[in-house]
């Protein structure tokens, strides 16, 4: 039997970013028969249909360095004495594939791009002050100057030049394989069930047309330039947003600008699909993003998207055809970008989506070739 391959991430379960796409690459090798283990520090699914493959090592509380620092020093020990090729999302040095999402120094400067300069000040200082900022860079080091380490998998061209702007002597193990969408779940509506979809999230919606927004952390994916293109934006154009951050302040954002009726909040969402079914259009302005999944998952809803050259998801968007990238981030860029989102033909939108189970096979592949480079050559 081959070795198994150790997928290593904090946390077993199947809804969230990093730790979901992990997840599912387990449900695909287990579907093929491929064996594996999923190495975490905690199973939130503990009666799930992983649950024969996971080993849980635990991991110390209360503060997240506390936790993250203990589950890698935790998971280093286990793979040094366990048969197997170690797939890590976590900074876990021994690892032989290491998914790399970005360069903490990177995103800690480019996350505050664009800020006010009070607003910058203030996050400087709390990030500095912050242990886990100090940690996570040596220990990003530490990890991909480990000897056993043979790919470094990214999820963009633009992350894979952040990493050999760091890190030039490892550039030669950096794979570039970008992110997929599960297109079972995410795929077009018929025109019934957008209607359904606009009625729910916008009643009465009628000939207006729905932009889409979505995001937990409103600052950083760019919710303020949305609002304000608005200002540049026909009557009938509409903003509907999905997220759990406070919305507060950009309420207010909304009422200062005069648009607040062409603003609704929906909160957290669940049924992303159905999200996706109420839009005309989609638009993620972010200040940063490694890749941005959301901006995949609009693609291949057939939804038209606007996004910014600063997000690694710009590199699956064909200007023009599948939607729109913003060069500069100003509420009139943005305005136009819409604009030129909306006009576009959907009909062949869906099927320029990445899709996971191509992502999938080229991780398999990965785990695959460093099995063989270990295999002893027979004389």
């Amino acid at each position: 039997m081959p070795e198994p391959v150790l997928v290593i991430v904090k946390y077993c379960d199947p809804s969230t970013g990093g730790e979901g796409v992990a997840y599912r690459f387990c449900r695909y090798m287990q579907s093929r028969g491929v064996p594996f283990q999923l190495v975490c520090g905690r199973n939130k699914d503990p009666h799930g249909p992983l649950a024969e493959h996971v080993v849980e090592l635990g991991m110390l509380r209360p503060t997240r360095l506390l936790k993250y620092a203990s589950f890698f020093r935790r998971a280093e020990r286990y793979i040094a004495c366990t048969r197997g090729v170690p797939f890590s999302f976590e900074y876990v040095r021994g690892a032989a594939i290491v998914r790399q999402t970005g360069v903490h120094a990177i995103f800690l400067r480019r996350s505050l791009e664009g800020l006010p300069e009070k607003e910058k000040r203030r996050k400087m200082r709390s990030r500095w002050w912050n242990l886990y900022n100090r940690y996570v860079p040596a220990q990003e080091r530490r990890v991909l100057d480990s000897a056993e380490l043979q790919r470094i998998l990214v999820p963009s061209g633009m992350t894979r030049d952040e990493v050999c702007q760091s890190y030039p002597q490892h550039c030669h193990k950096v794979t570039v394989i970008h992110n997929g969408v599960d297109t079972e779940r995410f795929h077009p509506a018929d025109e019934a069930a957008r209607a359904a979809a606009r009625e729910r999230y916008w009643p009465g919606a009628g000939a207006r047309r729905i932009v889409g927004f979505a995001g937990n952390i409103f600052m950083r994916k760019g919710l303020a330039h949305c609002i304000g293109s608005l200002r540049g934006l026909p009557e009938d154009v509409v903003l509907l947003v999905a997220g759990g951050d406070n919305a507060a302040p950009y309420r207010q954002q909304a009422a200062a600008l005069g648009v607040e009726h062409r603003v609704r909040f929906a909160g957290a969402v669940a049924d992303m699909p159905q999200f996706f079914h109420a839009l005309d259009a989609f638009c993620l302005p972010t200040r940063y993003d490694p890749f941005g999944l959301v901006i995949a998952e609009a693609v291949a809803a057939g939804v038209p998207v606007v996004t910014s050259h600063l997000a690694g998801s710009a590199e699956i968007v064909q200007d023009g055809v599948t939607g729109a990238v913003c060069r500069s981030l100003d509420d009139s860029a943005v305005a136009q970008a819409v604009d030129k989102a909306l006009r576009l033909d959907r009909s062949g939108i869906a099927a320029s989506a990445p899709d996971e189970r191509d992502m999938f096979a080229r991780y398999l592949a990965l785990a695959d070739n460093v099995r063989a480079a270990r295999r002893p050559v027979r004389p």
